[in-house]
């Protein structure tokens, strides 16, 4: 499990040229009432615990 603020998350995506827009939490994936555990434009300063089975919402572009 790691523990971090979410600012550091998009600190780290943005070093990618990336652009992070939440997190989904797996162990909500399948609870309609916690949105499939998705959270979109959380606080930076939100406290966050990501597991193996969590995902950052991020897009990026495709260069083929």
């Amino acid at each position: 499990m790691l523990k971090k603020v979410f600012g550091s998350a998009v600190f780290g995506v943005e070093q990618r040229d990336e652009m992070c827009l939440g997190i989904r939490k797996g162990e909500l994936s399948k609870s309609l009432d916690q949105n499939f555990g998705i959270k979109l434009n959380p606080s930076k300063d939100m406290n966050i615990e990501l597991t193996e089975n969590d995902f950052l919402i991020v897009l990026s572009e495709d260069e083929l």
